[in-house]
C-alpha cells in the first residue's frame, strides 16, 4: 500500500481505495510513509485524518507516540491532519498515558 500511495499519489480516487484497504495498519503506513516525504507527503493528511475520524484510541496513541521523532514537517502535516479528523470523534477522550505524554 505504501508503493501505491508513493506512485499514485496525485490520483484523486487512489486516496480513498488505500484508506479502505489498511484497516487497523493506518499508523503503521503512515510511519513508513512519512520517511519519503517527497514522494508521499501529500498523502499524510488524509492518512491522520482517518486515523483521527477512526475514534481508535490504541491507533491514535500509537501514531502519536511514532510522532515524537518525526521532523517538524511532518509533525505539522500529520497533526494537521489528527486535528480535521478528529472533528468527527469530538467526544473521544484519549487516556493513554504514553500517547498524552508524547502529545505534551
Amino acid at each position: 500500500m505504501a508503493d501505491y500511495a508513493r506512485w499514485y499519489v496525485d490520483t484523486p480516487w487512489m486516496a480513498d481505495a488505500i484508506l479502505s484497504s489498511i484497516h487497523g495498519r493506518s499508523t503503521e503506513l503512515l510511519v513508513i510513509l512519512a520517511g519519503d516525504i517527497a514522494s508521499a507527503g501529500p498523502f499524510l493528511h488524509p492518512l491522520a485524518k482517518s486515523i483521527g475520524a477512526s475514534q481508535n484510541t490504541y491507533e491514535l496513541a500509537e501514531l502519536l507516540t511514532a510522532l515524537k521523532t518525526a521532523s517538524s514537517g511532518i509533525k505539522y502535516e500529520v497533526l494537521n491532519g489528527l486535528n480535521d479528523g478528529r472533528a468527527y470523534a469530538s467526544g473521544l477522550r484519549l487516556y493513554h498515558s504514553e500517547a498524552t505524554a508524547a502529545l505534551k
